[in-house]
């Protein structure tokens, strides 16, 4: 049977396709797709339609996945004349995978019969047991149909992806802080980093990542998909700290000033620490212990130890009370 590449008709003294378009037939609408027949001189003729396709093959670790797509519209039930089902395409791939050991490897695949829908249509191609493809590139693709003469193969554009992994990050309980992780896609060993943020913390408070992390930052290298939760605790039971030690400039006198940074209790805590300081040209250390109000109010004192340099504050320990945990604790030099 003769092939014809078009089927037109003449409106308003000008030739107009019908390809595409639907045409009454026997008393319903038709439309003119591959395998259209038309008679003409006493001989039947057959439209074969070219499909585009777009090929997407991506590295997924111990896997690659091939994405076909028909580029045309769907091939289904009532579409077109020739054939009421799907029509079907194999594809047919030479790649170059890298493997997560730097080395490269050459694979062939040929996935089963995908339809053509218009749709993605997926296959799964899965590597040898310790063969880990974080990058795939395309030496051939050719595309075959199977069993269809309504349709011919029309441009395939194959395109290639490295193995992308994808982060996820949430906050526990919902609402109390926020969490990031950056990048939110990564390639085989990128490093990321988390982050979780404070965003009221006198009332909530980052604690730890559910992976085990402490440190409100941290950077990890992936090798797989990655997350972690940022976990937050009720705050007002957390009592923060904050120690400063100065020299009164005429007296020479040590001064120092403790307060907690929020009002969590009028009970009070036990401060305990050592100053190291300079004078009279020797190295001292005094140890202090002080009781201080947890209610956000600054405790001033002076010891009537002098001074010429202040050093550091060292060896701090601090007993809250019942039902209280200590939170952050700063100590400042001034």
């Amino acid at each position: 049977m003769p092939d014809i590449a078009d089927i037109k008709v003449a409106k308003n003294g000008e030739f107009i396709s019908l390809l595409g378009q639907s045409i009454a037939i026997g008393g319903q609408f038709v439309q003119v797709r591959g395998g259209f027949h038309i008679r003409k001189d006493g001989q039947w003729h057959r439209y074969r339609e070219a499909v585009p396709f777009d090929v997407k093959v991506y590295a997924e670790g111990p896997q690659i996945r091939v994405m076909l797509t028909s580029l045309s519209g769907r091939f289904s039930e009532g579409d077109y004349w020739y054939n009421h089902q799907y029509l079907t395409a194999t594809a047919h791939l030479s790649l170059t995978i890298t493997k997560h050991t730097g080395s490269t490897q050459e694979v062939d695949i040929t996935t089963s019969p995908l339809e053509c829908t218009g749709s993605a249509s997926p296959y799964i191609h899965t590597l040898p047991s310790g063969d880990i493809c974080t990058d795939v590139s395309i030496g051939t693709c050719e595309i075959t149909l199977n069993g269809e003469e309504a349709y011919t193969i029309g441009p395939v554009t194959a395109t290639s992806y490295p193995w992308t992994l994808h982060g996820v990050v949430s906050v526990t309980p919902e609402g109390t802080g926020e969490a990031s992780v950056t990048p939110r896609t990564a390639t085989y060993g990128q490093q990321v980093t988390f982050r979780a943020l404070n965003t009221n913390p006198e009332y909530w408070r980052f604690t730890r990542w559910q992976s085990g992390e402490i440190s409100p930052t941290y950077t990890v290298t992936v090798y797989a998909d990655y997350s972690d939760t940022a976990i937050f605790a009720d705050a007002t039971k957390i009592i923060d700290f904050y120690i400063a030690a100065s020299i009164d400039p005429d007296t020479q006198d040590i001064i120092f000033f403790i307060k907690t940074e929020y009002n969590r209790t009028d009970n009070p805590a036990t401060v305990r620490f050592n100053l190291r300081y300079f004078y009279q040209d020797q190295t001292l250390t005094m140890p202090v212990e002080q009781v201080v109000p947890c209610n956000g109010t600054e405790l001033r004192f002076s010891p009537g130890d002098k001074a010429t340099n202040l050093d550091a504050i060292t060896d701090i320990d601090i007993t809250v009370p019942a039902g209280f945990t200590k939170g952050d604790v700063t100590a400042d030099i001034i």
